[in-house]
């Protein structure tokens, strides 16, 4: 087990380096805060100590470089879906808004691959990707009808109605999420509705 001392020295020489590294403006600020309290204290708490060895990890030579085989290999496909994904958690406005912005607001930012992979890994995502690529099940002119299982506009549920036209696509992790416009037989109003909410009319 370390001696507070040893510790205490251990940090200042993290802090020696750090401070020659080409810290982000978060790492610069706990970086001065962290500075004061081990001069002022003579020690930091176990927390500030494990944030400090974190950060001092991102910027070995085994880390630098591992970052910088990361940028080579970061394609335009990769960012493709980073752009679309980060316009996804904008507009949700919940997870992942710093990342989101910094990706929308720098066209040529990279994240970290740790960032890309949280991003853009997980299972919404991903199904926001499948629903943007995903073709039109209906063309247009085809004949469909409203699901039986659907809870929307009862009325029109026996009425067969043709595609008028395909909508914009959406940025959403939802089933069927492509968008219809729809003309019901005997109606001189059009209604719109999702992939999931009808069905070929046979």
């Amino acid at each position: 087990m370390w001696s507070q001392g040893a510790e205490m020295d251990t940090h200042k020489a993290i802090l020696r380096r750090l401070k020659t590294q080409p810290l982000n403006e978060w790492e610069k600020k706990f970086w001065a805060s962290v500075s004061e309290a081990l001069t002022r204290y003579g020690s930091l708490t176990e927390r500030q100590g494990e944030t400090l060895e974190n950060i001092n990890a991102k910027y070995t030579d085994e880390a630098k470089t591992a970052r910088a085989e990361w940028t080579k290999s970061f394609t335009p496909a990769m960012r493709e879906i980073m752009v679309l994904v980060a316009k996804y958690y904008e507009q949700e406005g919940t997870y992942y808004l710093g990342t989101a912005r910094k990706v929308l607001d720098d066209p040529e930012f990279v994240p970290s691959e740790k960032q890309y992979n949280a991003m853009c890994r997980n299972k919404y995502a991903e199904r926001v990707i499948e629903n943007w690529r995903s073709e039109f099940l209906y063309g247009v002119g085809q004949l469909v009808l409203i699901r039986k299982t659907s809870n929307v506009y009862t009325s029109l549920k026996s009425t067969p109605m043709v595609v008028i036209e395909h909508m914009p696509k959406s940025l959403t992790p939802g089933r069927g999420a492509n968008t219809y416009k729809v003309l019901p037989a005997g109606r001189d109003k059009s209604w719109t509705f999702l992939e999931s909410e009808i069905k070929t009319l046979r």
